[in-house]
């Protein structure tokens, strides 16, 4: 008789259903990933270069949270080539998306038309430039495939629930922290909407990344998010084709003669903007205030412990690495060093004072 030697789960393991819901997450960003990514190297179309940066940020945050199984080093080499792969089509992006807009403007505003050439052969330049960077990625394959047997194998284990819960808690509260200031004082200019924005999609790849049964914003308040992100978008490439419209029809400090215009009209357009959308951040702020009641809302197993900033971290339990606890806010600050600093005369700047060597007392 044969026997069976399969190993099932340890005993006092977490429920099947949270384990296989976490492990189903992550293997189907990774095939996203590895799709998108092919799609984008056949033809670097607006969408296929969009799919790809989704999916692309969607697998990060999924690394981020199983960071407790993987290897430190393994961690940084996958992370740092994902983070390659957005940073070589960042500027592509950005160029398709000013074609599209100047070729909107086009049937009203037909004194475009260079602007628009001069956007298309840019976008071709980019174009050639990303596609040398993203090839290859055999490797990086090999390695989300290891990794997936080290993350199935931790979660299998018997404290593989808890490390998986608490690295999530500190990532929220951690998310929470970021948020403080944007729901105190809403920005007003692009560049503090853009920092916001950032931080935002952070929050919603990471509560799109867990399971029903972990999750601690409600559907609707993803869509809410969802649509924020939107219009925080149509904002910053808005504020971005004025700027390029700026560098390529003016000439020293004279605007070229028909572009006036259409620079004010756009002007007047993000405004209009930037206005709608402060008008709507008090529904943002009361949807964000569940992260900070994360801890109170996240389920909690029969003799599992939530473990986050405020309360101590289990016996028998690593502290991730990459989440750690998040700045001192207001209020909160840590005090300040009292070591006295060395006072460096005028002219020497950045090297440190002369000691006599008869003011070095040797003692025995």
């Amino acid at each position: 008789m044969r026997r069976n030697t399969k190993r099932g789960p340890e005993p006092g393991a977490a429920p099947p259903s949270v384990r296989d819901a976490t492990f189903r997450i992550y293997a189907r960003c990774v095939r996203r990933h590895e799709k998108a990514l092919r799609r984008c190297r056949r033809r670097f179309s607006e969408k296929s270069v969009h799919d790809l940066r989704i999916a692309t940020r969607r697998l990060i945050a999924q690394l981020e949270l199983l960071n407790p199984f993987i290897p430190g080093r393994t961690f940084r080499k996958v992370r740092r080539r994902l983070k390659r792969q957005l940073n070589a089509s960042a500027l592509l992006r950005d160029a398709q998306v000013q074609v599209l807009q100047v070729r909107g403007l086009l049937p009203e505003h037909p004194e475009l038309a260079p602007v628009y050439r001069h956007l298309e052969m840019n976008e071709l330049s980019l174009r050639r430039l990303a596609k040398g960077k993203l090839k290859g990625g055999g490797k990086l394959l090999r390695r989300l495939q290891a990794v997936e047997k080290t993350i199935a194998a931790g979660l299998r284990a018997r404290n593989g629930i808890p490390r998986y819960r608490a690295t999530m808690n500190l990532a929220l509260r951690s998310a929470s922290v970021r948020l403080a200031d944007f729901r105190r004082s809403p920005p007003r200019d692009s560049e503090g909407i853009h920092r916001l924005r950032i931080a935002l999609r952070k929050l919603r790849y990471l509560a799109e990344s867990l399971p029903a049964g972990l999750s601690v914003l409600k559907p609707a308040e993803i869509r809410l998010i969802r649509s924020h992100l939107d219009l925080m978008g149509e904002i910053h490439d808005l504020d971005l084709l004025i700027e390029r419209l700026r560098g390529v029809t003016t000439k020293g400090k004279r605007v070229m003669s028909g572009f006036g215009p259409i620079r004010k009209s756009l002007r007047s357009k993000y405004v209009a903007q930037v206005r709608s959308w402060r008008g709507r951040t008090t529904e943002l702020s009361a949807s964000l205030d569940a992260i900070s009641r994360a801890d109170p809302l996240l389920p909690e197993d029969a003799g599992l412990g939530r473990p986050s900033l405020s309360k101590p971290w289990p016996p028998g339990l690593q502290r991730p690495k990459s989440l750690l606890p998040p700045r001192p806010c207001e209020g909160n600050r840590a005090e300040p060093s009292r070591r006295r600093t060395a006072k460096t005369k005028p002219g020497r700047r950045g090297k440190a004072p002369r000691i006599p060597a008869d003011a070095v007392s040797h003692k025995g």
